[in-house]
């Protein structure tokens, strides 16, 4: 087993472990630099992969041709039935 790094001072926000600990940037490096969260190793990838999906499904979103039933949608300006 290899030995785990403790960061000084830092905790997990989650789990409050001082394990592997490291600034997560959670508003995204290049737009809010200034807001971090300190994250475990196992919590910053949980926290990674729920942003990945969050953007996914934002994109998604914001191309209402592409969804799951659009060619049912009402049209912009066609009365909801």
């Amino acid at each position: 087993m290899r030995a785990q790094k403790q960061t000084s001072g830092l905790r997990c926000v989650i789990c409050g472990s001082k394990v592997s600990v490291q600034r997560n940037h959670v508003g995204g490096q290049n737009h809010v630099a200034w807001f971090w969260m300190p994250f475990c190793q196992t919590h910053h990838d949980q926290f990674l992969a729920q942003w990945m999906m969050t953007k996914a499904l934002q994109e998604l979103n914001s191309r209402p041709e592409q969804n799951i039933g659009a060619e049912d949608s009402p049209q912009p300006g066609e009365p909801h039935v």
